[in-house]
C-alpha cells in the first residue's frame, strides 16, 4: 500500500515509515523530482494548513504527469499531510504553527534563551493528519498531542526538531529526551505516531 505525502520532509517520512511498516509513504518530490513542493502555510491553526498543504498536493498531480502509484483523478489514491508543532505553556503556546520558522530563525539555543529559567517547563508536541482523496475531498482527519517538559540543555542525537530539548512524560523517571528513544519507542507513543495509528483504519478502507 501506498500513500502520498505533502512533504519534502524526509525526517517525517522515515518517522511514518518506522510506525506503519506495512505502508510505503511517498513524499511528493518522489513523485515529481523537478517541482519545489512548499505551499505557503497562511492558515492559524494546525488544522487549517494541514488542509492547505492536502490542497496543494491535489493540484500539482492533477496538473502533472507525475510517476504516481495511483494516476491522478482515481478517486482510490490517498494524500496524507500533517501540520506539526511544539506548544509551550510558558510561551503561551508558542511556537505552535511557527515552530519550524522559529527554530530555523532561533534554534534550540534560542527557545532556551527565551524560557530562561521559568520553572514552567511544560510542553506538548501537535500533530494534525488530512487524509484527502484525489478530488481534495476531506476523507479522514484528526489530532493528537504528546506531553512533557523542556530541559536547560539539548541531549541526543536520535530525533530531529526539537526533539533533544523535549522529555515526555512518559520517560521523566529516566530523564531522557525524544532524542535519546530509539526509532521503536517513538512508533508507538509520539504524537505522529498517535495520529497516523489513528488514521491507518480509514487508510486502508480508502484503498481497498
Amino acid at each position: 500500500m501506498e500513500i502520498i505525502i505533502a512533504s519534502s520532509n524526509l525526517g517525517k517520512v522515515k518517522e511514518f515509515n518506522s510506525i506503519a511498516k506495512d505502508i510505503k509513504f511517498t513524499t511528493i518530490k518522489e513523485c515529481c523530482p523537478d517541482i519545489v513542493f512548499d505551499p505557503e502555510e497562511t492558515g492559524s491553526t494546525f488544522q487549517e494548513n494541514a488542509m492547505i498543504k492536502a490542497q496543494a498536493a491535489v493540484q500539482l498531480l492533477q496538473s502533472l504527469d507525475c510517476h504516481v502509484a495511483n494516476a491522478p483523478g482515481n478517486n482510490d489514491i490517498v494524500i496524507m499531510s500533517d501540520d506539526s508543532g511544539i506548544e509551550i505553556e510558558a510561551l503561551d503556546g508558542r511556537p505552535g504553527i511557527y515552530s519550524a520558522r522559529y527554530l530555523r530563525e532561533h534554534g534550540l539555543a534560542g527557545l532556551l534563551a527565551e524560557l530562561g529559567g521559568n520553572p514552567n517547563r511544560k510542553c506538548r508536541f501537535v500533530c494534525h493528519i488530512t487524509l484527502v482523496n484525489s478530488q481534495g475531498e476531506l476523507v479522514f482527519e484528526t489530532e493528537q498531542y504528546w506531553t512533557g517538559t523542556i530541559t536547560h540543555a539539548p541531549r541526543g542525537e536520535k530525533g530531529f526538531g526539537y526533539d533533544p530539548i523535549v522529555i515526555p512524560d512518559q520517560y521523566k523517571e529516566e530523564n531522557k529526551t525524544v532524542a535519546e528513544l530509539d526509532d521503536e519507542i517513538k512508533s508507538q507513543i509520539s504524537h505522529r505516531a498517535q495520529a497516523l495509528l489513528a488514521c491507518l483504519p480509514e487508510m486502508i478502507s480508502s484503498i481497498n
